[in-house]
């Protein structure tokens, strides 16, 4: 089986936008039969048009290129700007609060000193309201032992009082001679 070598080499011409002229020149391939295949002619022509585009469109997209630059370094200047002010207002807080150290310690001192009193007054302040709590108890069951033992009396003052006016009316209906009439 024989290989398949290119017989000729096509010269083209690009023209670009600045008026100039380039040639390429471009190997084409030959198929079994020895004619040149569509796909030689296809390549060939794809480049031709990429090497085109690419030499007349430079221009723009360098421009547009250098355009979105400069839009991104002003940008980043600006974020640089606030990251500086950032920075600066740190630095600011951090060299404010210099200093504080030996008040801050000598206050958390004092409040624990405070705290432990607190703490000590509270336990004095509940034994005592246990103590009040308890005499006002007794005091209140004491009263409460008054009024039943009242209530019993009245109780008993009333059947009592029931009863004699029960004998009382039974008498009364006898007769002198302690009989019935």
């Amino acid at each position: 089986m024989r290989v398949p070598v290119p017989h000729r080499v096509d010269v083209g011409l690009v023209r670009a936008s600045n008026h100039k002229s380039t040639y390429f020149g471009c190997c084409l391939g030959t198929g079994f039969s020895g004619r040149v295949s569509w796909e030689s002619r296809r390549i060939r022509r794809l480049q031709g048009v990429i090497n085109f585009v690419l030499r007349t469109e430079y221009d723009d997209r360098l421009n547009k290129f250098n355009r979105h630059l400069a839009e991104l370094s002003a940008a980043i200047k600006v974020l640089n700007a606030r990251y500086e002010s950032f920075v600066r207002t740190r630095q600011a807080a951090v060299h404010s609060y210099e200093g504080y150290d030996t008040p801050i310690a000598r206050l958390r001192t004092h409040v624990s000193g405070s705290l432990a009193k607190v703490n000590q007054l509270l336990a004095r302040q509940g034994h005592i309201i246990e103590l009040v709590a308890i005499d006002v108890l007794t005091a209140r069951r004491e009263r409460l032992a008054e009024y039943q033992d009242q209530a019993r009396y009245a109780l008993a003052d009333s059947y009592d009082r029931a009863t004699k006016a029960r004998v009382d009316g039974k008498t009364a209906a006898l007769a002198p001679s302690g009989r019935p009439e």
